[in-house]
Parts: C-alpha cells; sequence; structure tokens
C-alpha cells in the first residue's frame, strides 16, 4: 500500500522538484517562499508546542494560517502588501499538496479559501525635475563610491528599472554603441530592452574605467568587489536625500526610495511623450499624477543631467522634444505590430504642421511614419519600458 508522504517529503519536493525544476521560478520567488515558510513554521511550532522538525502536515490548518496572518500584521508590523505575499507563498503549497494528496484535499481547500486581505491605494509618488538634479548632485563623484553611486542613480532614472534589475546589471547586458541600450531581465524572466541616453552610457563608461568588470560580473560592486545590496543602497539613497532637501524644501515630505525612481521615470515619460489622450490601462495611473502637473503648467523634464526647464506641456506638442524620443528606434526591432486603423485620427490629432527629425539621420520624418513609431510605443508598451506600474 503507498504510504502517506510526510510534511518534510512534500516540503522538500515543493522546493527543489516544483518551483526549482518544474516551475523554474527566479531566485527571488524562491528566497521569499523560503521565508515566509521559516515564519511560518516556528509561528506554529510555538504555538502547538514542539520542535519544527516534529510538525505534520495536520497542524498546519487554516486556523493556524489565519493567526499567522494577523500575527505578521500586530506583532510584526508588516504592512497588507507584506501580508498578502506571505499568504500567497503558503497557497502555492497547498495547491500543490491539493494535487498530489487528495487525502487532504479538505484541509488545503479551507487554506485556499482564505481570501487576500484589500489595502488602500495610495497616489502614486514622484519626483520633480529638480529634486532629481538635486539628488544626482550630491555624490562626491570624485571618489569611487561617489561615482558609483551618481552613475546607479542615473542608470535608475533613465531606464526606470527596479533596484534588484538595476544591481544584477552586468556590463555586457550593455550596448555603448548607438543606439545605446541595455538588456534587462525583470521579474518573472521578462527580458527587455531600454534605452540608455548618450550622457548616462558615458556614465557608465567612466564608471567601468576607473573600475574594470568582467562582461559576465556585476557593474554595481563595494568596496571589496562583492555586488551592492538593495538595503545599502536605500540606505546611501536616504543621506542624499536628505542632502538634497536641504538645497529643494519638497524632498522633506516624500519618502525617497529607489522605487521612486521608477515612478518618476513613468510620470516623466508620460509628460514627455504627450501620451495623456490616449492611456493604455498600465499608464493610466501615471495619467492621474501627471494631470495636476499638466493643469499648472508645470515644465516637462528635458534632461537627465541638466536643469533647465523646457516648454510646458501642451496637446499639440509632438514627442519630438523628449528625450524619451530617441527610444522609438529601439523598440521598433522586434514589434511590427501596428494598429493602421487609427493612423487617420492620429494624423489629425497630432497636426500635419509639426516636423519631426530623425535622430539618427537628422532628415525629416513623413508624418505618417512618426504616428507609426509612436503608435508602437503605445502598443507595446505593457510589454518593453513603460512597464513601470508595479
Amino acid at each position: 500500500m503507498h504510504a502517506t508522504p510526510v510534511f518534510p517529503d512534500l516540503l522538500h519536493t515543493f522546493f527543489h522538484d516544483w518551483l526549482m525544476t518544474q516551475r523554474n521560478s527566479s531566485r527571488h520567488t524562491i528566497r521569499a517562499y523560503r521565508d515566509t515558510w521559516r515564519l511560518f513554521l516556528r509561528f506554529v511550532a510555538a504555538r502547538v508546542p514542539c520542535p519544527v522538525a516534529q510538525l505534520d502536515l495536520p497542524q498546519l490548518t487554516a486556523t493556524e494560517i489565519t493567526a499567522f496572518l494577523d500575527h505578521l500584521e500586530q506583532a510584526r508590523h508588516v504592512t497588507i502588501a507584506t501580508r498578502n505575499c506571505r499568504l500567497a507563498a503558503l497557497h502555492s503549497f497547498f495547491t500543490f499538496v491539493a494535487d498530489r494528496e487528495p487525502v487532504a484535499a479538505a484541509q488545503c481547500a479551507a487554506v485556499l479559501r482564505i481570501p487576500t486581505k484589500r489595502s488602500p491605494r495610495r497616489e502614486v509618488g514622484y519626483l520633480d525635475v529638480e529634486e532629481v538634479a538635486a539628488i544626482l548632485a550630491q555624490p562626491d563623484r570624485t571618489t569611487l563610491e561617489g561615482q558609483r553611486d551618481h552613475a546607479l542613480l542615473a542608470f535608475l532614472y533613465n531606464t526606470g528599472a527596479r533596484i534588484q534589475e538595476a544591481l544584477d546589471l552586468c556590463p555586457q547586458a550593455i550596448r555603448f554603441e548607438t543606439p545605446a541600450h541595455v538588456r534587462l531581465m525583470g521579474k518573472g524572466q521578462k527580458e527587455r530592452l531600454c534605452p540608455l541616453w548618450t550622457e548616462t552610457a558615458d556614465v557608465l563608461v567612466a564608471l567601468l574605467r576607473r573600475q574594470p568588470r568582467l562582461p559576465q560580473e556585476p557593474l554595481f560592486v563595494n568596496r571589496y568587489g562583492a555586488p551592492l545590496g538593495a538595503a545599502g543602497v536605500r540606505y546611501k539613497l536616504q543621506r542624499y536625500a536628505q542632502g538634497a532637501a536641504q538645497q529643494v524644501s519638497s524632498l522633506t515630505t516624500k519618502r525617497v526610495t529607489p522605487h521612486l525612481f521608477r515612478h518618476t521615470t513613468a510620470v516623466h515619460l508620460v509628460a514627455a511623450c504627450r501620451l495623456s489622450n490616449n492611456f493604455s490601462r498600465l499608464t493610466y495611473k501615471f495619467s492621474r499624477v501627471f494631470e495636476p502637473l499638466k493643469a499648472k503648467n508645470r515644465p516637462v523634464p528635458t534632461h537627465i543631467f541638466s536643469v533647465q526647464q523646457a516648454a510646458p506641456f501642451s496637446h499639440n506638442q509632438g514627442c519630438a522634444n523628449s528625450p524619451f524620443h530617441n527610444e522609438t528606434k529601439i523598440y521598433e526591432s522586434g514589434h511590427n505590430t501596428i494598429r493602421k486603423a487609427h493612423l487617420h485620427d492620429d494624423m489629425k490629432n497630432y497636426g500635419s504642421e509639426t516636423e519631426t527629425m530623425c535622430p539618427f539621420s537628422g532628415k525629416p520624418l513623413d508624418p505618417t511614419t512618426v504616428i507609426m513609431l509612436h503608435r508602437k510605443v503605445m502598443w507595446q508598451d505593457h510589454k518593453s519600458h513603460m512597464v513601470l506600474t508595479r
């Protein structure tokens, strides 16, 4: 007769066979699930009480999981988002168990009925151009550490990359020749290309000249040559924000984090590329952020390394003056799906009197070509550079 697997065997199979081999989950997912189970098993073992090694599957009931989630919020003071992430890790395991052990189907169903908790949606935070410039001016670029920090912050603002995506960056993922761009591996092992401004590429080249790295080695490292950690970057960024707040007082009311640079890139991209008339589902949240900016006739950012203000935002203004305009060339590769049916309407909205110069050849672009390139960016924003909502 087939014996029912004990809980340690199920947990081992879940991590090593299911997550790593069959699902090919990222190391970040596996570490998050591991941390969740470490906390949960210690919590249940303290309540039973018994050693963690003696816990069995019948003891891991829905009641215990609910108590564990309450403990996270009340004792550990985690956010609702973190609470839901812990629950997702537990749901994943019990879904795995329900498929392999019909005897535990009722217990698994009870666990899977525990809902995620709704949390209030806060408005998207972002930095103004003056605030970004003030923060970028803080690192002392005469030192290697300051030059590294300046390059990292400039890269975050240029690409809108998540902090871990930036810290995993290797020289072999960067193309320094025109058109310069970087290949990033994001959440869900999704790969995307992000254009690099010439100045950003020059900053990265200068860092590599001062601190050479092999093509497969991380670009941003500490004084011992080990990769930087996200916690260390947050700490350094807070110090730079405090220094910049002495020059720009509005920074005192903002919580500056690496992810705030991602939101800032999204808001400035929306502003610079004149996308407020036709938003996709993913860019809508940033359109609501930009509406007050547009209503107050605030300037549109023109460059990462310049505090000069551009002309006020206008619906009649094309995206040719935007620093993101050059990105259409990179998006063109591999994206051949164009909705030509809407070209006529777009031509009327764009204005036939507007002339856009090609950033590569210097020749005027046909208005139809401009609209087709613009629609490519719009059509592919959920797969490419504008996936900046999470």
